[in-house]
């Protein structure tokens, strides 16, 4: 079926979230264009053709592919799941923008495309300042562990996991997009991510990232009211600061990194794990490249 380059771009987001049963709101998908720039007008054009063309169908306010009715219920009934463990996140960022060094909080992957089952944990990307990943690291998984909220091996669901930290001046997360093919699942992740804490961080990550800002066109900015830094916070950074805090850092690095690699999973062939002092990305069953032949497989199919 021949379509239009701006059926293409309505299509293409619909396609990648069906992959986790979500369907896509009218300003959802506006902003989800992808990779071609469309007026209001054309965008409504457009999704009247598809709608007509039957390639698509709309209920109760959401968008997704034909014969995909059922994904409208289940996608409610997560988002009302989501929306409990967005409080419970919100609760829990209340609590780590305390820690020193933490710059910026997100929600992401599941939490972040509303898409969360009761089994789900609460994923969150951490922006810390140069110098401290390690130490920062350290003192969030003390103080989850204290709290009880820290996901173990065990007890999974409805927990906090923090397995992805950046530093401040390495903000760009190219270089851990796949090579070998368009990394679909990286660019909706960056697009889908909700900042809960640290809006001056979180719009220099996003100037540091405008390269997939190119996938998303229509998508708007916007602005984040400034927050002061809590004194709590910057008086532990005051102790840690300096030769001393750059010596532990580097000594609870070594531990960590020892630790991360000696998990049999950080070496799997799915692993794309990444420890280093600008960086910790736990994922020992990378599925990205799983999620692009899904997504390539459904474009071929509707289009």
């Amino acid at each position: 079926m021949k379509l239009t380059n701006q059926e293409k771009a309505i299509l293409a987001p619909l396609a990648f979230f069906d992959i986790f049963q979500v369907p896509l709101k009218d300003e959802k998908l506006w902003e989800s264009l992808f990779k071609f720039k469309i007026s209001r007008a054309d965008f409504e054009k457009a999704l009247a053709n598809l709608l007509k063309k039957k390639i698509i169908k709309h209920r109760d306010g959401w968008y997704f592919l034909k014969g995909q009715e059922k994904i409208v219920s289940t996608h409610k009934g997560r988002r009302k799941i989501s929306q409990k463990y967005l409080q419970k996140a919100e609760r829990t960022v209340n609590i780590l923008k305390l820690v020193p060094f933490v710059r910026m909080v997100a929600a992401i992957n599941n939490l972040s495309f509303n898409n969360c089952k009761e089994s789900s944990d609460i994923d969150l990307f951490i922006i810390v300042a140069p110098r401290r990943l390690w130490v920062c690291r350290t003192l969030v998984v003390v103080l989850l562990w204290l709290l009880g909220l820290k996901k173990t091996r065990s007890k999974i669901a409805g927990q906090i996991c923090c397995g992805f930290f950046i530093t401040e001046n390495h903000l760009n997360i190219k270089k851990i997009a796949l090579e070998k093919m368009q990394d679909i699942y990286l660019l909706f992740w960056f697009l889908r991510m909700k900042p809960l804490f640290g809006f001056g961080a979180w719009k220099r990550f996003r100037r540091a990232n405008l390269w997939a800002y190119y996938y998303f066109p229509n998508y708007l900015l916007g602005n984040y009211p400034r927050e002061p830094r809590p004194w709590f916070q910057s008086m532990g950074e005051a102790v840690l600061e300096g030769s001393w805090g750059d010596w532990l850092n580097s000594k609870l690095g070594k531990y960590h990194k020892k630790h991360i690699w000696a998990q049999p999973e950080n070496s799997w062939e799915t692993s794309t794990t990444v420890a280093e002092d600008n960086m910790l990305k736990l994922h020992a069953k990378d599925m990205r490249e799983f999620y692009f032949k899904k997504f390539e497989k459904r474009m071929k199919k509707i289009t």
